[in-house]
């Protein structure tokens, strides 16, 4: 039998990581026939930390056997009221664990960063965009 061991996590994004990031970013768009643009609708990947990571957001990347392989970005609105998913990408690669595990193991980092900060909601925009409100005793 042949075993396969993977190791994997979850941390937050550095300066380091954004060319990984636009590389993996710009992968999945011509996987689905889009175009990827730093100057125009993907600037907000030129500066994760001014955008994301400084105004009380949250840019979570998950590596797979040290390659970076997915990603989440979460934005804090100006009230610091509520923290959106903005965007999130995985590559072909994530299997097992499934995207929709990774992307649940972020959530819960992302819920806890909120928690952290008194966020009281944190809203993600899949469509029927569910809203996790803060539980107040």
């Amino acid at each position: 039998a042949i075993i396969i061991s993977m190791s994997d996590q979850i941390r937050l994004a550095n300066r380091q990581d954004e060319k990984e990031i636009r590389e993996l970013t710009e992968s999945l768009y011509q996987a689905s026939g889009q175009t990827f643009s730093l100057e125009e609708q993907d600037n907000d990947l030129r500066n994760i930390e001014g955008k994301y990571i400084g105004p009380g957001g949250i840019f979570l990347v998950y590596e797979l056997d040290g390659k970076l392989s997915g990603y989440l970005a979460a934005a804090c609105d100006n009230e610091n009221e509520t923290i959106e998913i903005k965007r999130n990408g995985f590559a072909p690669a994530c299997v097992s664990p499934s995207p929709a595990e990774i992307y649940g193991r972020m959530l819960a980092v992302v819920r806890n960063h909120a928690y952290q900060m008194d966020i009281k909601s944190v809203l993600i925009d899949d469509n029927n965009a569910k809203v996790f409100q803060k539980e107040f005793q």
